[in-house]
């Protein structure tokens, strides 16, 4: 279950995904979200990730990732980035996400273990 502090709410997890020890900081702030998701123990690569509804398609959701530090110029990151904020979005967060990825492996494996972890472990212990 979350935790809370100053009436904000925290979750801590680890898990293995894809073979690696993998932490998670989940927190549920007023205006956004912070996500942390790291297996070398520190931030790594920070990035804004924000949803926008296409005004020609309601359903449509247009997903913008910002590289705020850290590498800014690595593709699969910011497709990894962008499928974890499509991930939280659609389990009905909606404030924008601020995310911090520090990943050993870039490969796809990681990522679908990664997002299991987050719909399984992390993200259900919230309100929206």
């Amino acid at each position: 279950m979350p935790e809370q502090y100053c009436g904000r709410f925290v979750r801590h997890f680890n898990t293995t995904c894809d073979s690696y020890r993998t932490d998670f900081v989940f927190e549920r702030f007023e205006d956004r979200i912070l996500l942390i998701i790291s297996q070398l123990q520190g931030l790594g690569s920070i990035f804004s990730v924000t949803s926008s509804a296409n005004s020609t398609e309601s359903d449509n959701t247009i997903f913008d990732v910002v590289p705020l530090l850290g590498k800014r110029d690595d593709e699969k990151l910011i497709v990894f980035a962008r499928t974890i904020g499509e991930l939280v979005h659609s389990l009905g967060h909606q404030r924008p996400l601020v995310l911090c990825l520090s990943l050993k492996g870039m490969e796809k494996e990681v990522l679908n273990s990664v997002l299991v972890a987050l719909k399984d472990d992390v993200i259900p212990h919230f309100g929206h």
